[in-house]
């Protein structure tokens, strides 16, 4: 169970395995739709709405803070940017507090903002084309396989990195340990001269000796002493590629579905058409912070070209 909340005898699960309710007295579950949710990333579960005949339920995780509108999940990430959200806790007027990296009050959580998204999520305001025709609108914007290698770029994480450590690990094996060595010593230091003059102390001559010595472990070709320890690094890196990689693909789209809404939905005010398209500017400015800027001068090149 990775999550639970409790309405007037209304018991709400959330597992790995899906989203469930049921009664305290009772035995048997019932499912609750979770199309589009990733059950394993849920840290949090919370109801807005607190009417046991139209509850809204919000979960909340590394994905940001999602809520069941009108028949389906909708993100709600206004200002939380992609700070993963630990827990939920819901205030007597309805409101969200979401804790993660900081403390986060979406106060714009009430009933009829609620409504309002959920009329554009359900189409109502908006007039949808299809996907493959709406992607031609962004065909100028560096693609998310782009964007990616963008983030692996600036991160450091490459494959190839690891790869070349294991190449210098065997090669090191072929270059050989240098070792040297002096030896000083001498006759000795003051002795009698044995020539013409007996009578007279002499100091006696010093010596040095040198050597050089090579040696090679060619056993490190097979299996190098250092792969324990580039194992260990690689296996860092991997991880850290992977929370960069989700990161970065989870803002891409969430910047994508809200491009697409703005060229596709009617807003009821400019108000709210301003907030999207800051929104829009929020998310990019995200994106760059994972690949150096390089995003956003890709986006200046390609619109300038």
């Amino acid at each position: 169970i990775r999550a639970l909340e409790v309405l007037e005898g209304t018991i709400y699960v959330v597992s790995s395995e899906g989203i469930l309710k049921g009664k305290a007295d009772d035995l048997r579950w019932e499912q609750v739709p979770a199309e589009g949710l990733f059950l394993k990333e849920i840290n949090s579960l919370a109801i807005v709405h607190r009417s046991p005949e139209s509850p809204v339920l919000c979960v909340a995780g590394t994905r940001g803070v999602q809520c069941r509108l009108d028949g389906a999940w909708a993100s709600v990430n206004h200002g939380l940017g992609a700070s993963e959200i630990a827990s939920l806790q819901v205030t007597r007027s309805g409101d969200l507090i979401a804790a993660g990296e900081g403390l986060f009050l979406l106060s714009f959580v009430t009933e009829q903002k609620l409504m309002a998204m959920a009329n554009i999520i359900s189409g109502s305001q908006c007039q949808f084309k299809e996907y493959v025709s709406l992607k031609r609108a962004f065909e100028r914007e560096p693609s998310v396989k782009d964007v990616q290698k963008m983030s692996i770029r600036y991160s450091d994480t490459d494959k190839a990195k690891i790869d070349a450590w294991q190449r210098q690990s065997r090669i090191k094996a072929f270059l050989p340990t240098v070792s040297t060595g002096m030896n000083r010593g001498g006759t000795e230091l003051y002795h009698w001269d044995t020539g013409p003059n007996p009578d007279v102390l002499q100091k006696g001559k010093e010596y040095r000796d040198w050597d050089v010595s090579l040696s090679w472990d060619l056993g490190d070709v097979l299996w190098s002493t250092n792969q324990t320890s580039i194992d260990s690094r690689s296996k860092m890196m991997v991880e850290l590629r992977g929370q960069v990689l989700d990161q970065v693909t989870r803002l891409y789209f969430e910047r994508r579905r809200i491009q697409i809404e703005l060229a596709s939905c009617r807003y009821s005010s400019s108000g709210e058409r301003m907030a999207a398209e800051m929104r829009v500017d929020e998310l990019t400015a995200h994106i760059d912070s994972y690949t150096g800027g390089e995003f956003s001068r890709k986006l200046n090149n390609r619109t300038n070209t």
